[in-house]
């Protein structure tokens, strides 16, 4: 190896750590920021290597709850930069749906392997894409869980219909219509969902949202407090619906 091309690999090595390090003192000023929205958290920012260029995040507690906030910003020229919060819930959600704002013509920016949710409320439909992703699982994922075909059938008929039913909630529609036009949410999924190892030991579930292309503004204390009210309230508003289907404890 030539000096010079030493000299050039000493660079860049430099120059990418550098970056590495201003990001992460950035990110770790505004994790401290909206520390102040939990009740607790960790004090301590979990940094992504430089190399790998995961999320930087911070854990705590919010209203109870595990509470994780994400961010990374592009290493790339094709990556976007990403915001993600996820709120934890103590018991397992009675739906695993994915949210999505539709754009021109109804299409959305990354579509969702599963089975398209239709509601029959206009708003609704023409607004959002909703996935159900425990169709992802196969026809015997309900019979494994509750036993005789039957009995899951009409398990898998009634949590069908409570979900729709939950989705056509004028409450529902506010809080989607909050996330994703007032907040700048792009994504939203009923499940813990992280590109990697996490721990939130008081929950078996949770909901996630990701804000895409996010702005200072979103990522302002104010606006990323609305954003956990909103998602605590779908989290209290779905445990509601855990009251089993009578008959289904019997038949397990």
């Amino acid at each position: 190896m030539w000096p010079y091309d030493l000299v050039f690999l000493v660079a860049g090595l430099f120059l990418l750590l550098m970056v590495w390090y201003l990001r992460g003192k950035r990110h770790s000023a505004l994790f401290a920021q909206l520390g102040l929205l939990l009740d607790a958290h960790s004090g301590e920012m979990q940094v992504a290597g430089p190399i790998r260029g995961g999320e930087d995040r911070v854990q705590g507690c919010y209203r109870g709850r595990d509470v994780l906030l994400a961010l990374k910003e592009p290493d790339r020229v094709h990556e976007a930069s990403r915001f993600r919060m996820v709120l934890g819930s103590a018991t397992n959600m009675p739906f695993l749906i994915s949210v999505q704002k539709r754009m021109l013509l109804g299409i959305v920016s990354q579509i969702q392997r599963g089975r398209a949710v239709k509601t029959g409320d206009k708003n609704m439909d023409r607004n959002f894409y909703v996935t159900e992703l425990t169709a992802l699982t196969g026809a015997g994922f309900f019979q494994k869980m509750f036993g005789g075909a039957k009995a899951s059938i009409d398990l898998e008929d009634h949590l069908q219909k409570r979900l729709t039913r939950w989705l056509r909630l004028p409450e529902t529609l506010a809080r989607f219509e909050t996330l994703f036009n007032s907040c700048g949410v792009d994504y939203l999924t009923t499940r813990i969902e992280y590109p990697g190892t996490i721990e939130l030991p008081a929950s078996k579930s949770g909901v996630t949202v990701v804000l895409r292309h996010y702005s200072k503004r979103q990522l302002r204390t104010e606006n990323v407090g609305r954003i956990l009210g909103e998602m605590e309230a779908l989290l209290r508003s779905a445990e509601s619906l855990l009251e089993l289907v009578p008959g289904a404890s019997s038949s397990a």
